[in-house]
Formats: structure tokens, C-alpha cells, sequence
């Protein structure tokens, strides 16, 4: 008995102490792909973080990077799936190579939302992010104001050199169309382009060959501020940077903004994250409420006559994103000491409520077993009564049948009386 007490009591506990480790039981699960780090990236993914404590739903984001590698996002994809997550954001580091992860995704009924990028996949539930075609149109009409009010030719065609990112990508393909659409229709501008890796160090050495061999150019549009700043640093080593405007793209905080307000950069476009606004897509989504496919964000051109008041507000925002976090990483912190001290709170109530029960099975025991050796005394003590009372029974008649017999034996006395006398006696 006290075996199965401890063997039950050692299972209960051993249960209850694994089932505290899981604390928190998320009503939905959201599996982010980042193609790419960054700190565009960056700031979207602490905006989806701090997003997923605004809502009732007890939303868990996952956040994964691929560091600009196929394969890697592939995997992860698959592993985020593996997971078991509610609903997939991607950011695709290809148009082409995710479609397998993507599909099996659809196959299992996972809803994709497409995030800052597309893929060639179809099938994909929603997309949200800066419209890119936009954005390359809004710097493209920036470039032709600096062409006619700002740069000075000599009577030639003001020169427009774009360094696209890689156009297999989708934004670099949008922006390019959208930017290169406005561009043509000017024919007063001679418009140039070259593919770039859509990096700092690509775009200053690009800048820095373009220049060295002595080829002129007024106005440069790279595809994000900090590749743009790297032309910008190329055209400085050479003492060309005041002849030259350069145009980025992501106004961040910390980069574009003090780009612009610095001198490095003419303007730039504030590319927005609006990660909070990918989780409220997200589980609209998973709630079945209505939502729109494709969401682009608004945004604008920042320019030198507003980047002083975009730039407070800029920094304002991040500063309290951080704020946010850290109170958030604090307060998650807490409510992990919260869960356990709860289920340690559990677990010794419930060892308490069996040592009781343990207790009280223990007593029970105890006087059922006490019952039972009372009932063996009792027992055995009839038993002497009756073999006691049996034996004299049978004493009376052999004492009398043995004095005859003895007799007998000794040779005294009639025979026939004597038998007789032994019949009578019993």
C-alpha cells in the first residue's frame, strides 16, 4: 500500500513539475522570416514584439534571419512550420527560390503574409509594406526638381545615375520601374543606371570607379540610404561630393534622417515599418475578420526644409519604442517569476492535499489492521473454548472405558463383567 502511495505521489509530482515549465499557453503563434539583418529590419522586428503585448490574444512572435541566404530561409521556413505556427511573415531573400517552403506552407493551410517583399508565389494571403513603385517615383520627381531649380551644367543634360539593388528582388525591381517611369518621360535628363548589391561597400566603389573614370553625373538615386551614403563617402575621397545630389530611400532614424540633415544625402523616403500594423494584419487574419490583400504603407519624401521636424519625432518614437521593450522584457521577466512561484504554489498545495490523503489512507490501514488482528484473537480464543470443551467431552467416557480395559489387561477380574461393565460405560 505505502508503495502505491509513493509510486502515485512520485508520478503526480514529477507531471506538475514538467507541466510548470509551460507556463504560458499562446492562443496564436506567429513565425516571422526576415530575408536579411539591418536596422531597418531591426526596428520592424521590435515593432512586431512589442506589438504582440497589445492584444488579448496571447500572441508569440517568432522571429527568424536568414542573413541574405536561400537555403537558410528555406529551412527556417520549414522549421517555423514545423513548429507549429498560426501564420507565416515573410520576407523573401528571392523571387523564386522559397516557393517550395512557401507551398507546403499553403498545403497545411498556414496563411502567408508577405511583408516588404513578394515572391513569384500566388497564392500568398495578404502583402503589406511601403509601395515601391512609389517610392521610386517620388525620388524620381525630387531628382528632376534638383535637375531644373539646384544643378548647374554648363548647357549639357543633367545626368541621373541610378544604382539599382538587385532586380530579381522585388522592391529593387518596383522601385527601379516606378523611378525609371518618371525619369523617361524627361528627356532633358540623360538617365543612367547600374545594378549594385544594394550595399555600402558595392555603391562606394561603383561611385568611386564611375568618377575615376572621368565620367560626369549630377544627381545619384541608390536604393537605400546607407548605399547611398557609400557613393556619397566615394565622391568625398575624391573632393567631388559638393558637384553631386544623392537620393536614398528608408529615412531611418540614425542613418537617412542625419544623412539629410548632415548634407550627405539631398533627401530621402521614408520606407515605413509599421511592425505593429503586420501583427494587427496578422490576427485579423487568424480571427477571420475582414482585411484587405494588399496594405501599403503611406510614407513621404524627406527633404532639407523638413528632416528637422521628421527627425524629432523620428527619435522621439524610438526612444520610446526602446522604452517599451525594455519594459516589456522586464515585465515578461516578472510574469516568469509570477508562473513559477504559481506552480510552485500548486505543486505544495497539491503534495500537501496527498500527504493528507496519504495520511488518512496510512490511519485507515492502521485500523483495519488492528480490526483484524482483534478478530484473529477472537477467533483463535473460540477455537481454544471449543478444543477445550471437545477434549472433556471425550475425557469422561475414555476414563471410564480405560479402568475395565486395564483390568482386563492385568488379568483380574470376570472377563464377561468386565466387558460388560465397559459397554455399559459407554
Amino acid at each position: 500500500m505505502k508503495t502505491r502511495i509513493s509510486n502515485t505521489l512520485f508520478i503526480l509530482l514529477a507531471t506538475l513539475v514538467t507541466l510548470s515549465g509551460c507556463t504560458t499557453n499562446y492562443k496564436y503563434k506567429i513565425g516571422v522570416s526576415q530575408c536579411v539583418g539591418g536596422a531597418w529590419r531591426d526596428k520592424a522586428n521590435v515593432e512586431m514584439l512589442s506589438a504582440q503585448h497589445l492584444y488579448d490574444n496571447d500572441v508569440k512572435v517568432i522571429i527568424k534571419n536568414a542573413d541574405n541566404n536561400n537555403e537558410r530561409q528555406c529551412l527556417q521556413i520549414d522549421s517555423l512550420v514545423d513548429e507549429g505556427v498560426d501564420l507565416l511573415v515573410v520576407s523573401p531573400n528571392d523571387y523564386h527560390a522559397l516557393n517550395g517552403s512557401l507551398q507546403r506552407a499553403r498545403e497545411k493551410n498556414i496563411p502567408i503574409v508577405f511583408f516588404d517583399r513578394t515572391t513569384a508565389l500566388k497564392d500568398y494571403t495578404a502583402y503589406i509594406g511601403g509601395d515601391n513603385v512609389e517610392a521610386g517615383r517620388k525620388m524620381a520627381e525630387y531628382a528632376v526638381l534638383l535637375c531644373r531649380d539646384s544643378v548647374k551644367t554648363d548647357g549639357r543634360r543633367p545626368i541621373v545615375l541610378e544604382m539599382t539593388g538587385p532586380l530579381a528582388i522585388s522592391p529593387a525591381a518596383q522601385r527601379h520601374a516606378g523611378f525609371s517611369e518618371v525619369i523617361s518621360n524627361n528627356p532633358s535628363i540623360d538617365y543612367r543606371h547600374l545594378p549594385s548589391q544594394w550595399s555600402y561597400d558595392d555603391c562606394k566603389r561603383i561611385m568611386r570607379e564611375w568618377l575615376e573614370n572621368g565620367k560626369a553625373v549630377d544627381v545619384v538615386f541608390c536604393h537605400s540610404d546607407l548605399a547611398a551614403v557609400g557613393a556619397y563617402e566615394a565622391a568625398k575621397e575624391l573632393h567631388k561630393e559638393r558637384e553631386i545630389r544623392f537620393l536614398g530611400i528608408d529615412g531611418l532614424p540614425g542613418e537617412g534622417l542625419d544623412a539629410v540633415q548632415n548634407g550627405q544625402l539631398a533627401a530621402s523616403y521614408i520606407y515605413s515599418t509599421h511592425g505593429e500594423e503586420v501583427i494587427a494584419l496578422a490576427l485579423r487574419i487568424l480571427e477571420g475578420k475582414p482585411f484587405k490583400r494588399t496594405n501599403n504603407l503611406k510614407s513621404i519624401v524627406v527633404t532639407p526644409q523638413n528632416v528637422a521636424d521628421i527627425a524629432l519625432s523620428s527619435h522621439s518614437l524610438q526612444k520610446q519604442n526602446t522604452y517599451l521593450s525594455t519594459i516589456q522584457t522586464k515585465l515578461e521577466t516578472y510574469l516568469g517569476f509570477y508562473h513559477i512561484q504559481r506552480a510552485l504554489l500548486i505543486v505544495s498545495l497539491l503534495v500537501i492535499l496527498l500527504l493528507a490523503v496519504a495520511v488518512f489512507t496510512t490511519w485507515r490501514a492502521v485500523r483495519a489492521t488492528r480490526r483484524a488482528n482483534r478478530r484473529m484473537r477472537e477467533l483463535n480464543d473460540e477455537q481454544t473454548r471449543f478444543f477445550t470443551n471437545a477434549s472433556h467431552q471425550l475425557r469422561t467416557p475414555l476414563t471410564l472405558i480405560a479402568g475395565p480395559v486395564k483390568q482386563l489387561a492385568e488379568g483380574k477380574g470376570d472377563r464377561q463383567q468386565l466387558v460388560w461393565a465397559s459397554c455399559s460405560a459407554t
